[in-house]
């Protein structure tokens, strides 16, 4: 019997819109479920159903984490020089909390930035997922992972790789077993082992080494080699993909387009001109 994803969540901000708007039909279109979500702050929620062209559910983050905590991000990262460092963290919440809250079946986060550009089935035939492996390596996040659930780094490559499969009751049982081995609510947890400091946490670093941990054939990964998050140097623009998807595909299953690399385009990447 053919297995389907639960559903595919996506957080974003207004900078994500043009991206996400014009990806999510591929999304769509590229990866089955049974249904695909987009979170995005409350005051920003018109704006993307105005441009929900794929039929997307639009969720206001204050839905899915308590107002308190989102005041608390906000205080605890006020005075960091990282502007968006409230942000970052709440987002990876967001997904987190997604897929806690839904116990059946198998969630999959989905970077709003990122594009598939052919079919990419997650659940596969032997049991396990697909995962994608990136080869950043960021020391901090696996230290408040070893803290927040006594295990450590599960395989030499990460798991930041924008997107995650996973199943939703087992989120559920590792947010169960932060808030037992801390006494206090999985969120706050974090936030406690955090402090005040940006990049000390990674929510698919975390799930992902946690799932491995607890079944050493949950994923079955790809090589970092087949996808790339480098869309804007690659071709300046997402609205290139309608004629280059195809030839794309031959190399990568996806491709993102981060806002840090926007500034790049093709013709800076070439010649090393803006």
């Amino acid at each position: 019997m053919k297995r389907n994803l639960s559903k595919v969540v996506s957080v974003a901000s207004l900078g994500d819109i043009d991206v996400w708007s014009y990806g999510a039909s591929y999304v769509k279109r590229f990866i089955s479920a049974d249904e695909y979500r987009i979170i995005v702050p409350g005051k920003y929620k018109e704006d993307f159903e105005r441009k929900n062209f794929a039929n997307y559910s639009v969720i206001s983050e204050e839905e899915i984490i308590d107002v308190e905590i989102i005041d608390r991000l906000k205080d605890q990262f006020s005075n960091l020089e990282h502007t968006n460092t409230f942000g970052w963290y709440l987002q990876q919440f967001i997904k987190i909390e997604e897929l806690r809250k839904n116990k059946k079946e198998y969630g999959l986060i989905w970077d709003a930035d990122t594009i598939p550009l052919k079919k990419i089935p997650f659940l596969l035939k032997n049991g396990s997922c697909r995962a994608y492996m990136a080869t950043e390596n960021h020391g901090p996040y696996f230290q408040t992972l070893e803290k927040l659930l006594g295990i450590q780094k599960q395989l030499d490559y990460s798991f930041v790789s924008q997107c995650l499969c996973a199943k939703m009751s087992d989120v559920y049982r590792m947010c169960s077993e932060i808030e037992g081995r801390h006494g206090k609510n999985w969120i706050s947890a974090i936030l406690d082992l955090i402090e005040a400091r940006h990049g000390e946490f990674s929510e698919y670093e975390t799930i992902g080494n946690f799932c491995l941990n607890s079944t050493k054939n949950y994923y079955s990964f790809k090589s970092p080699k087949k996808w790339n998050r480098h869309g804007y140097r690659l071709m300046g623009s997402f609205k290139w993909l309608k004629l280059t998807r195809i030839f794309l595909a031959l190399k990568w299953d996806y491709v993102s387009f981060e806002k840090w690399d926007k500034n790049w385009g093709l013709k800076k990447y070439i010649f090393g001109k803006k």
